[in-house]
């Protein structure tokens, strides 16, 4: 295996330590029946080398000597994004070339082939706290502007959600309401979605949004791609207020600017580390403190 791609933790994960990936070792990923995914589970995709295509693993933290690793899925393509339903039984995998999302059932059997592809043209899928719903976003379509795709769950019922500008990067606040980005003719704003459906802006923003994360205190922290092609945060506020955030010990952070990176909902970051041997998964807790390596 090449390198950790794109990683998602479930809503609700919190991950102690370092996951890293190497091609062969003395206890291999099981690739017996897929299991429902659980709290504290982190999703890794794998870059494969050969014709075995490009794993997804579910990697569980049993404790703090005892790591297990499941292959989920194969993939024909790597994956540029993860997403797992916060009840452990959809996953969501955003591919590349062309952009599409592949949605697969996870209910204790093997998974072989998914239950839905979207058109293409969608990426980033979000799923709702409940486990309802999946909701995309979708590139603009003749004279259709960039929309947002609601995927009922189980029935797999699609519902367009489309507005007079572009809508990008759908994101669930901790509050269950649905967030995305729009672009006017001036700037990127952070639209909130009401409970009656109402569409309304609460924060807007000069650099372009890569990647909303919400937070457990009622915040958002948002990836933005700056001048020059070097990403930056945000932390946006209840109030309306954005506010420069610095990423905790950003010296462990080797790769450039498009190294994966994550926060989870209580303020921790995640993000891949490619620099030395097989890649490995950095974990940096809310208090700044990074947890000793955790190798797989």
């Amino acid at each position: 295996m090449e390198a950790v791609l794109w990683l998602r933790l479930l809503p609700f994960a919190i991950l102690v330590g370092c996951v890293g990936a190497q091609r062969r070792g003395p206890d291999p990923p099981d690739r017996g029946g897929a299991e429902t995914l659980a709290p504290g589970d982190l999703l890794v995709g794998l870059e494969g080398t050969g014709r075995d295509g490009h794993p997804v693993l579910r990697v569980r933290i049993e404790d703090e000597q005892r790591v297990t690793a499941q292959v989920l899925v194969t993939l024909p393509s790597p994956a540029h994004d993860l997403r797992g339903s916060a009840d452990g039984s959809w996953l969501a995998v955003s591919l590349g070339t062309p952009d599409v999302v592949q949605l697969y059932r996870l209910d204790g059997s093997a998974v072989e082939e998914p239950v839905w592809a979207s058109p293409q043209g969608c990426t980033s899928p979000t799923f709702d706290l409940d486990g309802r719903s999946v909701t995309l976003a979708c590139a603009a379509h003749g004279r259709q502007p960039a929309s947002l795709l609601v995927l009922s769950l189980p029935q797999l019922r699609p519902l367009s959600l489309v507005g007079e500008w572009g809508r990008s990067a759908p994101a669930v606040s901790r509050a269950g309401d649905l967030r995305w980005i729009e672009r006017d003719r001036t700037a990127w704003s952070v639209v909130r979605r009401s409970d009656d459906g109402v569409p309304f802006n609460t924060h807007e923003l000069a650099d372009r949004p890569l990647a909303l994360w919400p937070q457990d205190d009622g915040s958002m922290l948002v990836e933005v791609d700056v001048y020059g092609g070097r990403r930056e945060y945000r932390r946006l506020l209840p109030s309306g207020v954005v506010r420069d955030e610095s990423m905790p010990l950003r010296t462990l952070r080797p790769g450039g600017d498009g190294t994966p990176v994550y926060a989870s909902p209580d303020g921790a970051w995640l993000f891949a580390r490619c620099d030395r041997g097989p890649c490995s998964l950095v974990h940096v807790r809310p208090d700044g403190r990074a947890t000793a390596p955790l190798n797989l």
